[in-house]
């Protein structure tokens, strides 16, 4: 290894190591190997095998071209299978090189393909592999070297990556539903205001309770209690828009962020899933002994900061509570509570 592909290297280990912390996605962190592997081993195409649950994402730069093409393949048996099989480096002529899908896609022509797994403590995590066209045997040991080490720190980059992805989401979201936790839903809360201040729109902000949360724990145990929760986060998500956001707020309790939604939009969305709660069966009961209670605040209506719409919300939901449960309250209805925010 001359001076020049040395300083090359610990460039490239240097920014992969670099971009596996920032929060870009891992795109910029292909593009750095893939334009790396090129220039250091005069490759004439250079891929990056991505291993997904249900997939694997090829990243492909060929010629002169700076952005590489990315796109999936499915995760077969054959896949798998070819993929285990691999787990070692492979060098040699194109011809006796055989992947799971046409050569062609990836070899125009002969040539040759050295390929490295992308190996992590615990698993196979992708492959990375660099193509010369036309010259059939012409990688050697020392080329191996170089892309096994360029791998080598690829994989651990890769792996970092995904713990702090990991880290990231268990920062955010609760332990039990996996739906916003109580601060990032107040983060998300207060953005909503800001955003919705700054362009001059409406937006709701629901509460909701689950009823009788406590008789159920107490006959059947806060395990299947726990459960309950889940089931009815689960059914909160599941009946909102793309746009809504869903946290959970205190013991049984969750928030709904409802973006451009006036009082009236928003009683439709607590009925639906108001109805959906009801008709769900949960474990040990029928369906309707679970249900849940909402209070609908919206910004500017009747609140202009983030704890006054839940000031707000909780005394409607307290009007939803006194009003027998298991029923959606806002304050166009009846009696209006206002309160100075």
């Amino acid at each position: 290894m001359d001076s020049r592909e040395l300083d090359l290297l610990f460039e490239a280990f240097f920014d992969i190591t670099s971009l596996a912390r920032v929060e870009r996605g891992e795109g910029p962190l292909y593009e750095r190997v893939l334009d790396c592997s090129r220039e250091l081993l005069h490759a004439d195409q250079v891929m990056l095998l991505r291993m997904r649950k249900a997939r694997v994402e090829r990243y492909t730069l060929r010629g002169s071209s700076s952005t590489p093409f990315r796109d999936e393949v499915p995760c077969t048996q054959m896949l798998s299978e070819w993929l285990e099989r691999e787990a070692t480096p492979f060098i040699g002529p194109a011809g006796e090189w055989h992947p799971p899908w046409p050569q062609a896609q990836l070899v125009r022509g002969s040539g040759s393909v050295l390929a490295v797994p992308l190996v992590t403590k615990v698993s196979q995590v992708g492959m990375l592999v660099v193509v010369r066209e036309g010259h059939p045997g012409e990688f050697d040991a020392s080329d191996l070297k170089l892309l096994s080490l360029l791998g080598n720190q690829v994989a651990i980059a890769l792996e970092n990556a995904d713990l702090y992805q990991r880290l990231q989401q268990e920062a955010l979201l609760d332990g039990l539903t996996g739906i916003l936790n109580y601060r990032s839903f107040l983060r998300a809360l207060r953005s909503e205001l800001r955003r919705a201040q700054r362009y001059g729109q409406t937006f709701a902000f629901v509460m909701a309770d689950v009823d009788h949360l406590k008789i159920y724990n107490e006959r059947f145990g806060h395990l299947a209690g726990s459960q309950v929760l889940v089931q009815v986060a689960q059914l909160l998500v599941g009946h909102c828009r793309g746009t809504d956001m869903v946290g959970k707020y205190g013991g049984d309790e969750f928030g709904i962020i409802l973006p451009q939604t006036g009082a009236e939009g928003a009683l439709a969305v607590g009925e639906r899933m108001r109805r959906a709660i009801e008709r769900q069966h949960f474990k040990h009961v029928q369906p309707g002994d679970v249900t849940c209670s909402f209070g609908v605040a919206t910004f500017p209506h009747d609140a202009r900061d983030v704890y006054g719409l839940i000031r707000q919300a909780d005394q409607v939901l307290f009007l939803a509570k006194r009003a027998g449960k298991n029923v959606v309250r806002t304050t166009i209805e009846g009696d209006p509570i206002h309160t100075d925010a």
